[in-house]
């Protein structure tokens, strides 16, 4: 049995021309890669405790020129057996326009959930919880999540935020 892929670097997805994975070492080189090798240099399974001295890999697309100046970053998750990956996350934390903070909806709210919202709004009143994997939860229950995670969230931090559900499925 495999666990889910964490985060180890940096990813960043955005508009552009056309399907292309651009990785920046370390060391400031850039190097195009294939769409199917990204998984090789972002995720903790294949990149352990970043290995590769990866920086960031950005992918582009031209499925966001809606949004041109949009990037979308995904850091690795805070409160990580991996100490480096947490550690990343937090110094990306001022280079925050808004934010889509992903919960478990079937573990919903850590108290480094809590936290990481309390840092958020430092840099951006534009926050939003996720509860992933939704479909793992009746309706009824779904509902229920949603008004505990709110609820825990506008009494730590004053803050009204939309908690939206979300399933890959």
């Amino acid at each position: 049995l495999r666990t889910s892929p964490a985060t180890s670097v940096i990813t960043v997805v955005t508009n552009g021309p056309a399907t292309t994975a651009v990785v920046t070492y370390l060391s400031g080189v850039n190097q195009e890669i294939e769409i199917d090798e990204v998984d090789l240099l972002v995720t903790e399974h294949h990149n352990p405790d970043n290995i590769r001295s990866v920086a960031r890999v950005t992918l582009t697309t031209p499925a966001l020129s809606a949004f041109p100046d949009l990037e979308f970053v995904d850091t690795p998750g805070l409160g990580s057996v991996f100490d480096t990956a947490s550690s990343l996350s937090t110094s990306w934390l001022p280079n925050t326009g808004a934010a889509l903070v992903a919960v478990n909806a079937t573990q919903p709210l850590s108290a480094a959930d809590l936290d990481l919202v309390g840092q958020l709004r430092t840099f951006t009143p534009d926050i939003a919880i996720v509860l992933t994997k939704a479909d793992l939860l009746t309706d009824g229950d779904l509902s229920d999540v949603r008004v505990f995670v709110h609820d825990h969230v506008l009494a730590r931090t004053g803050m009204e935020l939309p908690v939206l559900a979300f399933s890959a499925v």
